[in-house]
C-alpha cells in the first residue's frame, strides 16, 4: 500500500468516487470482537487501532459484517513481519487465527500506539 502524507492512495484499479460491491467489517481484541465497519477511503478500506494496555490487538476481517464469511490469515497471530502466512476465506474457519499488531518478540509497540488497518482489493474483490 502506498501511503503519502499519511493518507492511502488508491490501489488496484479504483479511483476514490469508485464503490465496492462488498462492505468490510473488522472485529479485534480492542472492540471485545464487536464488529466496526471499515471506511472506504481513496481505493482502500481502513480502520484506525490504538493499543490496549497489553501492548497488542488481534483482529480478523467479515465480508459485509457476516461471521460466516469471516477473511483471517492461514497461522495464528500473523503479523505483517512473520512469512509463511496466506490470507483464507471468507469462511467460517477462522477461530483462533488472527492477525496481531504488537506481536511479542517480532513488533514494539506500546499503549496508546496508534496504527491504522488498510486492507486494498482488486477489481474482482480479491
Amino acid at each position: 500500500l502506498l501511503v503519502l502524507n499519511g493518507k492511502p492512495q488508491s490501489r488496484g484499479g479504483w479511483s476514490s468516487e469508485d464503490l465496492p460491491q462488498l462492505k468490510l467489517w473488522i472485529v479485534g481484541t480492542w472492540s471485545s470482537w464487536e464488529p466496526q465497519r471499515m471506511k472506504w477511503y481513496s481505493g482502500a478500506f481502513v480502520c484506525p487501532v490504538v493499543i490496549g494496555s497489553n501492548g497488542w490487538e488481534s483482529f480478523q476481517l467479515l465480508v459485509n459484517g457476516s461471521w460466516s464469511a469471516v477473511i483471517y490469515p492461514s497461522a495464528i497471530d500473523a503479523s505483517v513481519w512473520d512469512k509463511g502466512w496466506t490470507v483464507c476465506g471468507p469462511d467460517e474457519h477462522s477461530h483462533g487465527k488472527n492477525w496481531q499488531i504488537g506481536k511479542i518478540r517480532v513488533e514494539k509497540t506500546t499503549p496508546g500506539s496508534r496504527f491504522m488497518v488498510i486492507v486494498c482489493l482488486n477489481r474482482a474483490g480479491a
